[in-house]
């Protein structure tokens, strides 16, 4: 990161390469050292923030392996070494809903109750994909045993509602949601007046304002998916610029949306982890710089 100066302005140049580099080394620093002093058995939150950690570290090292290219045909001789732009889209794209579906349930709920009732959401939407495939005779019993559990969320959340604030209509907005055998994930909002729950309404993966407050975040999604799909544009942005000299033209903005998204998730991991925030305070500084300037941006 290197910066200039002239009358009244400040110009910042950022390597998004070593940027990534910095929020990985940040991210595993912060998991390192919360492992090293959480030993004992974790509660539900901690044990989920922790895997998706895991989760997103394996998405930047991904990314990286990524960057190096490789050649159409692995036979060691000379050739062109090509970057998988499709794959590295999706290895983006998949950095972002990290990002959004974390920030959506943990961050943005104002309580408990909420919190939990998303949990439970995601939860079931998530067994929900083990009935979407066929299964052998030998995992009958599992799959009896994921619809029990899918039952036991859905009594959960029912629960949940009995004692929140909220208007019967909203209550039963997120009943019929529960009740659905719906795979696809998405964000939600409690909507509120007057501290009463008056609606529950869905959040897009394109809604990127719910997550990210900066406007030139909005339209990220879509650009990953349709270079992540075989759209024709896809195609045709491949076919032009595949090979490893295009690398500032098609990977750059790839790998400046990875950082903001995982800057975005270490910062909200560490704020809804045990004693996440004192443990980010004692990795080192320098180790640090990149996450804490995206976190002032």
């Amino acid at each position: 990161m290197d910066s200039s100066y002239a009358p009244g302005y400040v110009t910042i140049t950022f390597d998004p390469v070593n940027g990534l580099e910095s929020i990985r080394a940040s991210l595993l620093g912060i998991l390192l050292k919360w492992w090293d002093t959480h030993k004992t058995k974790w509660n539900d939150i901690d044990a989920i923030t922790q895997c998706m950690m895991q989760m997103v570290l394996f998405k930047i090292r991904s990314l990286q392996e990524a960057m190096k290219g490789l050649p159409l045909v692995p036979n060691g001789q000379k050739q062109t070494i090509y970057l998988d732009l499709s794959n590295m889209a999706s290895i983006t794209r998949g950095l972002y809903e990290s990002a959004f579906i974390y920030h959506n349930i943990f961050i943005s709920t104002d309580n408990e109750d909420e919190r939990q009732v998303l949990i439970n959401i995601w939860k079931i939407e998530g067994y929900n994909n083990r009935h979407k495939v066929p299964v052998p005779e030998s995992m009958e019993e599992d799959v009896a045993q994921n619809i029990n559990t899918i039952e036991s969320l859905r009594n959960a959340t029912k629960e949940i509602l009995s004692r929140m604030h909220i208007t019967e209509s909203a209550r039963n907005k997120i009943e019929k949601i529960i009740k659905k055998d719906s795979c696809n994930i998405k964000g939600y909002c409690f909507v509120k007046s007057d501290n009463r729950i008056i609606g529950f309404e869905p959040i897009d993966f394109t809604n990127a304002r719910s997550t990210f407050e900066y406007e030139f975040m909005d339209g990220t999604y879509s650009y990953l998916s349709y270079q992540s799909h075989p759209s024709f544009l896809s195609l045709l942005q491949f076919g032009q610029l595949t090979g490893k000299e295009h690398f500032s033209d098609m990977v750059k903005p790839f790998l400046m949306t990875a950082c903001f998204c995982a800057t975005k998730f270490t910062n909200d991991a560490c704020k809804v982890l045990t004693d996440g925030e004192s443990i980010k305070k004692k990795v080192a500084s320098n180790v640090l710089a990149t996450i804490n300037f995206f976190e002032n941006i």
